[in-house]
């Protein structure tokens, strides 16, 4: 399968410039993405596909090193178990609306809820409640809270300092809320890359 991709913006994911107006990334499958929805991320195509449309507040560089992705910081406390992350302000999605910080929030519970039937939920299952909401017996997730427009802070069940890590997971991407109608099948994202169309079985623009 082949995935041609346009780009909207610097390609800063993949390590390297355009020249021009635009530019075409090809990438060759064996098989189908399931969804082009990150919360169903379960499979390698749709998590490399989702990577080049979203966005999560921690990244890899070409390196393997965690960068800041839509957080510009982030700092934990001396237990280990409160980190406080700082959102960029001038983020937007593809179809133009601002990304706000409680898009963040709602993109996390809606990768978690049990009603959604989500991929991979764990990179957020270290967060204190994440847990017990996914599994229906808890209305919210109590470590996970909105300090101010550009401020969100997790409480985690105990210490983990690879916890940035995992909100780099293809699954902890930021979709705009709510999702658009047949948001698996056309995707808004805030990534470098703007999604197009999706001929299944050939090729993704």
């Amino acid at each position: 399968m082949r995935l041609r991709t346009l780009l909207c913006g610097l390609l800063l994911a993949a390590g390297c410039r355009p020249s021009g107006p635009s530019r075409t990334l090809e990438y060759y499958f064996t098989y189908d993405p399931r969804s082009l929805d990150p919360a169903f991320s379960t499979d390698v195509p749709t998590g490399e596909v989702t990577a080049l449309l979203f966005d999560n507040l921690t990244r890899f560089d070409v390196d393997g090193q965690l960068v800041p992705g839509l957080a510009t910081r982030w700092e934990v406390d001396g237990t280990g178990r409160t980190y406080t992350f700082h959102v960029r302000r001038d983020a937007a999605f593809h179809d133009g609306r601002p990304l706000r910080v409680a898009d963040v929030r709602a993109s996390f519970l809606r990768a978690l809820s049990p009603t959604s039937l989500g991929g991979r939920p764990w990179p957020l299952f270290p967060i204190l409640g994440a847990r017990a909401f996914n599994s229906g017996t808890a209305a919210d997730v109590e470590g996970m809270r909105i300090a101010d427009d550009s401020t969100l802070v997790f409480t985690l069940e105990e210490p983990l300092n690879i916890f940035p890590k995992l909100l780099a997971m293809p699954t902890t991407a930021i979709v705009p809320m709510p999702t658009p109608e047949d948001f698996d099948q056309e995707p808004v994202g805030s990534g470098p890359w703007r999604f197009v169309s999706w001929s299944h079985d050939d090729a993704i623009v």
